[in-house]
């Protein structure tokens, strides 16, 4: 089973965002031709995508601020400081309470657009709790006006007129970034109609060019197109906004508590993995003892019968070993009487050493007698050490006994086994 999913592809990324009802979300397939799943809260939706690839959340228009604004041409690790400032002035909230993204529209010789996306950190974790409650952490947290800016292309300028909770929204968009976000108050279509010139001039007052090169309209305001044509001035598009991934453009307003936690569940699901491994490796190690121990015992039994099968052949061996042991000492001509008292004769060194005693068995051989000195029994006993006929032999001699005449009495004891 491990093997199939390992062979199984990736799973693919999707956008979790809000739906055109209000309080719904929409999870939505980054691969065209999938259709959207549509849930009443945020908290079914997460469960929904519990497991599945990595997610992309996107923010409604109610958690962020846009704001725009052109800075002196500086060096692009400047421009995040410079718009700071800028925000810390216009902001209702500090700014270290917040997520905020700095994103380039247009770079020029001397001054540069840029766009600040900036959420009340408070307001997002809020809102991302049924997420984090699932430890199911987005991979980017993106807003929503930025979903529809990545639909309406990535050169010039573009309306957007969607749905959102219930709400219409409208964004506007610089070289598909989302620059611009206005919640409309219409619910019908002659209310849209008449709010269509104050959006247009508060978009060129935040200082969005201006005509825009095309607009997009949510399906359900598709009456409203002509009216938007007219007052923009350009090609109106119907589209389905819950059919619309986020792209990869824009902010990303993840916090960095997300970020650790995310990497502490990853190092935990590594040690748990390493854990599973060594326990996996640990037991095979115990599987493979028990089948070495299985073969041990089996090698046993087979030699068990085969030493059962050749004992009676093994006692018989035995048997005549220990005879032909007993025999040695009568076979060997080396040990016969004739030819031990042979060299004992020629291991003499004098006339006046004298052997009293001689006793030989088939076991070994005991020899006693007089010396002149001490010296010449020792000698007597070297001699017969040095005797090719006895080198197999082993000699035993007691220290000499010195008698009252002067004399050494010795005793010399010679085994036939070793």
């Amino acid at each position: 089973m491990e093997r199939e999913l390992k062979n199984q592809p990736p799973a693919a990324a999707i956008t979790l965002a809000p739906g055109t009802d209000a309080g719904s979300w929409v999870v939505i397939p980054d691969e065209p031709g999938i259709e959207p799943e549509r849930y009443p809260s945020l908290a079914e939706a997460a469960q929904a995508i519990v497991g599945r690839g990595s997610c992309t959340l996107c923010l409604p228009c109610d958690a962020f601020i846009l704001h725009r604004a052109t800075l002196p041409a500086v060096d692009p690790s400047e421009l995040k400081e410079m718009s700071n400032l800028q925000l810390e002035r216009v902001l209702p909230y500090a700014l270290d309470a917040a997520e905020s993204s700095l994103d380039v529209v247009e770079m020029r010789a001397e001054s540069a657009d840029v766009v600040s996306s900036v959420a009340p950190l408070e307001h997002l974790l809020q809102i991302a709790r049924p997420l984090e409650a699932r430890a199911r952490w987005p991979a980017r947290v993106a807003t929503n006006a930025q979903r529809a800016a990545s639909r309406a292309g990535t050169n010039g300028s573009a309306l957007a007129i969607f749905e959102e909770n219930g709400q219409p929204v409208a964004v506007a968009s610089e070289n598909g970034l989302a620059t611009f976000v206005q919640p409309l108050t219409g619910r019908s279509v002659e209310d849209l109609t008449a709010e269509l010139p104050s959006l247009l001039l508060g978009a060129e007052l935040a200082g969005v060019k201006q005509p825009f090169g095309h607009a997009l309209l949510e399906e359900r305001w598709k009456l409203l197109g002509p009216a938007l044509a007219e007052a923009a001035g350009c090609v109106v598009e119907i589209v389905d906004f819950e059919r619309v991934p986020c792209g990869a453009a824009g902010a990303d307003l993840q916090p960095a508590q997300w970020r650790a936690q995310k990497e502490t569940v990853a190092r935990r699901r590594q040690l748990a993995q390493l854990i599973m491994l060594a326990a996996a490796c640990y037991v095979a190690l115990i599987a493979l003892g028990w089948v070495y121990a299985g073969f041990l015992r089996y090698q046993l039994a087979v030699l068990d019968g085969k030493t059962a099968k050749r004992a009676p052949r093994v006692l018989d061996v035995s048997s005549t070993i220990r005879k032909w042991n007993a025999l040695a000492p009568a076979i060997d001509r080396r040990l016969y009487l004739l030819e031990v008292l042979y060299n004992v004769c020629e291991s003499i060194p004098a006339t006046d050493l004298r052997v009293t005693s001689y006793e030989q068995s088939p076991l070994q051989i005991l020899m006693q007698g007089e010396a002149p000195s001490a010296a010449m029994a020792y000698d007597l006993n070297e001699r017969l050490k040095s005797r090719p006929e006895m080198k197999d032999l082993k000699f035993t001699a007691e220290p000499p006994q010195i008698l009252a005449n002067g004399r050494a009495r010795f005793r010399i004891s010679i085994s036939f086994s070793s």
